[in-house]
C-alpha cells in the first residue's frame, strides 16, 4: 500500500531507488485525498440529478 500510495507522488519503484521518502509520500496522500474528494462530489452530483 505504502507503494501504491508513494506512486501517486511520482516514486517509479525501480531496481535500485530503494525506499520511498517522506515527501513523496505526502504528495501521494495528498492525491489520494484529491481523488476521494472527487470521487464524493461526483457521486453526490449523481444522487441529486435524480
Amino acid at each position: 500500500m505504502v507503494r501504491l500510495i508513494a506512486g501517486f507522488g511520482g516514486f517509479l519503484g525501480r531496481k535500485h531507488d530503494g525506499h520511498p521518502g517522506p515527501k513523496t509520500l505526502w504528495e501521494g496522500l495528498q492525491r489520494v485525498q484529491m481523488f476521494a474528494l472527487g470521487v464524493a462530489a461526483a457521486k453526490a452530483a449523481y444522487a441529486s440529478d435524480g
